[in-house]
């Protein structure tokens, strides 16, 4: 009579998680390396989340949607679970990543005045503020006279002193959420 060994087990060397930097609109992936089983049995692999030191009651899948489950400065991290049925089921978490602040974007910037004369102050209107972290908006403005900075010019207003008669003007807007600007826009 032959003996037979009985399963060895299941195989996983590790967990991936990723993107590296996660922000709040973000989708994570979980994924094992190397799961599977030395002897060529048949496996079910399922995932499990944590948020800040708690389980979450997310569904069984190997990816999980910021906009639905972390915020900024959460804490994340994943376990694969490797199952053949037979033998123990063996389990790996990923390493954890925090959930970092994601910059505000804002659509357009734009001067209000349609016609200005030499003694006409400029205003500088900002639309469209987005911060996917849903922090408050904040705005810093900058003018540029001729295409030569104006450095003394920080407000959304531009004193017509600034100016002479034919001198193209542009504002320039940088959205800034409280924690990191986003990229500046310019004015038509």
């Amino acid at each position: 009579l032959a003996r037979v060994a009985p399963t060895s087990g299941k195989a996983l060397d590790g967990v991936d998680l990723s993107p590296a930097v996660v922000f709040t609109d973000s989708v994570l992936t979980c994924a094992g390396v190397d799961a599977g089983d030395p002897d060529g049995d048949a496996v079910t692999i399922s995932t499990a989340w944590e948020r800040n030191g708690a389980g979450l009651l997310a569904p069984d899948s190997p990816t999980l949607d910021g906009a639905d489950w972390f915020d900024r400065d959460d804490v994340v991290r994943c376990q694969v679970t490797v199952s053949d049925g037979q033998a123990a089921p063996v389990a790996m978490w990923s390493e954890p990543v925090t959930v970092t602040n994601s910059a505000p974007t804002l659509a357009d910037a734009s001067i209000v005045q349609a016609v200005a004369y030499t003694d006409t102050e400029l205003s500088c209107l900002a639309s469209g503020f987005a911060d996917a972290d849903e922090d408050p908006a904040t705005y810093a403005f900058s003018w540029t006279i001729d295409g030569v900075p104006e450095v003394a010019a920080t407000s959304s207003t531009l004193d017509p002193l600034f100016t002479t008669k034919g001198d193209p003007v542009v504002c320039f807007i940088t959205p800034n959420d409280g924690l990191e600007d986003g990229e500046p826009v310019a004015s038509d």
